[in-house]
């Protein structure tokens, strides 16, 4: 008899499910996912193998990346060898499970959408309810298109999409059921149906369909969603997606941003930064309309004496930014090097963190360029004191023009890309290709698009960074299969703020 392949050495749960382990110990990842105590391995038994082909087939079939170790890659499969369907969507869970979920660490990494796995699992194990229900077709929806778009899978896309349809009317049901809108399966949903259409490059413009949702179930859902973990991670998804609508895309909200400051940890550096970003949305919405009132209008009017308050009010609010990156743990602080060709580059301690200082720097230019309008608005006052109040302005800027302040803040955001996109780690020393995805996730990609975005629209930013930003766009992009950041890619430079 013809022996055809050692025994599979995974361990036995992923045997049983028929899906690849990458045979960690103590516990393979798939088991922590799947919500299961990994019940270990068997004996290794030898065996010789007097078979080449079926022995090419078998490694063929066992191309599922090991955790953290490289990218996935799908097996590139012969007409002999049939993957069945339930093996590619266990393959996509992991997938989608190892690059859109990032733990938090202590003191040193924020984590990214942590709380997906185990709410999954919960869902699976006794969740019969709507909101599970929803839970798990969003999930489904959201893996199944990331893996398909990654490894072009058509088939596992059209699935992608029934499980998105699934999830649509499961949510609209959720919604209207009494007690449904305020658990955190009903939350987690519309961040992964978020996910999926931006993964799919679904939006309606840009303007995202759920940021509505969200301030609706963040209102409902009050002080006691920042009571226990999943709670902090979806409100931190939540909130980043309404800051996107407001700051960067201009749309007005549909909550009193205000109310939010109450709900935050000042202890937390992340919190103290968002709690500062929600002053600033308010403050935003409060310039337009006394702007457009102090055209044609002599300083001495009630208009015109409130463009200098305007001005003192931002560069309070641009202080206290400043502030915050006195406070943040060591650990977060940015590191400037120098690379092998003498240029100025910034590291961090991981990607996630470069995350966090670039949603403060996209906060920054927002309130910046909001000074730098109120400057012009003060150069059309006809008075002679009208060159007095804007150098007083500009001092109490710190002498620096707010366009100035702008370019700077793009450049600091250019010169993290190489660290940001896994090109160099920490010290600057290049990264092989093959390793950079143990340094990049998919999750950060999604989370780096935006301030790159800001950067090609911004009539303050040069077009060198313009360039490196759009570049940076399609490389995520392609790397990842998120077609978001092909669209952003390729949008007009409309020359905003």
């Amino acid at each position: 008899m013809v022996y055809t392949g050692k025994p599979s050495t995974g361990c036995y749960l992923c045997r049983r499910r028929k899906i690849k382990c990458d045979e960690t110990e103590p516990a393979c990842r798939n088991c922590k996912v799947y919500g299961r105590d990994c019940p270990g391995y068997r004996p290794a038994i030898v065996f010789q193998n007097e078979n080449k082909t079926a022995q090419q087939l078998v490694t063929r079939f066992r191309s599922l990346a090991t955790r953290n170790a490289k990218r996935f890659q799908f097996p590139e499969l012969s007409p002999s060898v049939c993957v069945t369907d339930s093996l590619l969507e266990d393959q996509a869970l992991c997938y989608f499970f190892d690059q859109y979920s990032i733990q938090k660490k202590p003191l040193c990494t924020p984590g990214h959408l942590e709380f997906i796995p185990p709410l999954y699992a919960i869902s699976r194990e006794r969740g019969d309810g709507v909101s599970s229900s929803c839970l798990r077709w969003a999930v489904d929806a959201a893996a199944f298109s990331s893996l398909a778009n990654e490894a072009n899978i058509p088939t596992l896309s059209r699935q992608a999409w029934k499980r998105y349809g699934m999830a649509l009317r499961e949510l609209k049901e959720a919604l209207d059921a009494p007690g449904s809108p305020v658990k955190d399966e009903t939350l987690a949903a519309i961040v992964l149906l978020t996910i999926f259409e931006d993964i799919n490059g679904e939006r309606k413009g840009l303007q995202s369909s759920h940021v509505a949702g969200f301030e609706l179930l963040v209102r409902l859902r009050s002080e006691g969603q920042l009571a226990n973990n999943y709670g902090r991670s979806l409100f931190n998804f939540a909130y980043t997606q309404m800051q996107i609508q407001i700051l960067v895309l201009g749309d007005r909200p549909r909550m009193d941003m205000d109310s939010l400051v109450g709900l935050f940890d000042h202890s937390h550096p992340p919190h103290v930064l968002m709690s500062t970003v929600s002053k600033i949305s308010s403050f935003i919405w409060n310039v337009p309309s006394q702007l457009w009132s102090s055209r044609n209008t002599d300083l001495q009017t009630p208009i015109g004496e409130s463009l200098p308050r305007l001005i003192e009010s931002g560069k309070l609010l641009d202080s206290e930014l400043t502030q915050w990156c006195q406070a943040i743990p060591i650990e977060w602080l940015p590191c400037m090097i120098h690379s092998a060709t003498g240029e100025t580059l910034i590291t961090y301690r991981s990607v996630s963190v470069a995350i966090l200082w670039n949603f403060y720097r996209s906060a920054r230019i927002v309130i910046l360029y909001t000074l730098h309008r109120i400057c012009q608005s003060l150069q059309s006052l006809a008075t002679d004191s009208r060159e007095q109040l804007i150098t007083l302005s500009l001092q109490k800027l710190g002498g620096v023009s707010p366009e100035k302040s702008i370019r700077d803040l793009f450049g600091e955001i250019c010169k993290s890309i190489p660290f940001s996109l896994g090109d160099i780690d920490i010290q600057g020393k290049p990264i092989f290709p093959s390793q950079r995805n143990c340094q990049l996730r998919a999750v950060q990609g999604y989370q780096l698009l935006w301030p790159l975005w800001h950067m090609t629209q911004c009539e303050f930013s040069s077009w060198e960074q313009r360039s490196q930003a759009r570049a940076a766009l399609q490389r995520l992009g392609s790397q990842f299969g998120i077609k978001l950041a092909l669209v952003l890619a390729n949008s007009i430079h409309n020359s905003q703020g």
